[in-house]
């Protein structure tokens, strides 16, 4: 939203390239899955696309990873009563 209201709003660092989607998309990503920015960062399209696709599975796997947990947990209570 504020790239549309602004396209200067936001600058890279690394590159001189221009801001896309794409980059704004991955850093909004990358900040919600707390992944963080760390000194080997990608920056083609496709590297971009790509971490995009690992963080979503990494917080699905570990979704389901607590929820499985917490399924076992009350199957054990249920079991002991």
């Amino acid at each position: 939203m504020i790239y549309n209201i602004n396209g200067e709003a936001y600058l890279c660092s690394v590159t001189t390239n221009e801001i896309g989607i794409l980059d704004l998309f991955y850093y909004t990503i990358v900040t919600f899955t707390t992944i963080g920015y760390g000194d080997i960062v990608p920056n083609a399209p496709e590297s971009k696309v790509m971490a995009i696709i690992i963080a979503f599975t990494s917080v699905i796997c570990l979704i389901i990873f607590i929820s499985s947990i917490l399924s076992a947990k009350s199957n054990f209570k249920k079991k002991l009563k």
